[in-house]
């Protein structure tokens, strides 16, 4: 069986904020909706400016340690859900991925303005078994397709046969969420470049309860909580 994850920031690492005013990203504009419904975006991108911040000044020891974080590999820009990915990242995923997303350019302001990415997922696929899932939906629907769009899902469960050969994925259900999903393909690819900043939350099957308490724990155990 394939298993899917959600893919995100790893805590303790730095997130990232626009710089300026940025208008190309904001929320109710076209281009910030079209990042999540499989869109090229790549002839109207132009490169924005991010800069470093910190979800959780306590996950750090003392504040210059916060200060020193280097831009790992895979961040996040979390007032927005969106992934940014450095140039190594890109380097070793590229050839797995290939035109299941586009790369935009984004310049991380800095000592060195280091160049990163946003990550543009193109494949969206049709394959949330939505009988055996459990979701709470929103009383609308899209246009021009009749779609139901989801405002949570808290069960996953999937057509097996229509992730074959996926690696990542985005979902119609949820097409305002920026959600990125993916397989075991991906996250091997990730473990052997050794890319620094991921976390994988499986999201079908749905893990042991007693692994997911620990996980739970040891989020915890991190920020000092009992």
């Amino acid at each position: 069986m394939t298993s899917v994850y959600l893919l995100e920031k790893a805590p303790t690492f730095s997130s990232l904020a626009l710089s300026g005013v940025n208008n190309l990203l904001s929320p109710g504009g076209s281009i910030y909706r079209r990042l999540g419904e499989g869109e090229s975006l790549g002839e109207e991108w132009v490169r924005i400016d991010v800069e470093h911040y910190f979800d959780d000044p306590d996950d750090f020891d003392e504040p210059a340690e916060a200060a020193k974080t280097p831009f790992v590999d895979i961040t996040s820009l979390p007032a927005l859900n969106l992934l940014f990915f450095s140039e190594r990242a890109k380097c070793c995923l590229t050839v797995s991925l290939g035109n299941r997303v586009e790369w935009l350019p984004v310049r991380l302001i800095a000592d060195d303005d280091t160049q990163c990415y946003l990550m543009n997922v193109l494949q969206v696929i049709d394959c949330l078994d939505v009988d055996h899932s459990s979701i709470e939906w929103i009383g609308v629907r899209r246009k021009p397709t009749g779609r139901s769009i989801a405002s949570r899902i808290q069960a996953y469960s999937f057509f097996e046969e229509k992730l074959k050969g996926s690696i990542l994925f985005r979902l119609p259900e949820r097409p305002f969420a920026h959600e990125i999903y993916v397989t075991e393909e991906f996250v091997n690819k990730v473990q052997e470049c050794k890319l620094i900043g991921a976390s994988f939350t499986q999201v079908w099957p749905p893990e042991d309860p007693e692994i997911e308490r620990k996980k739970w724990l040891e989020k915890r155990a991190r920020k000092g909580k009992p």
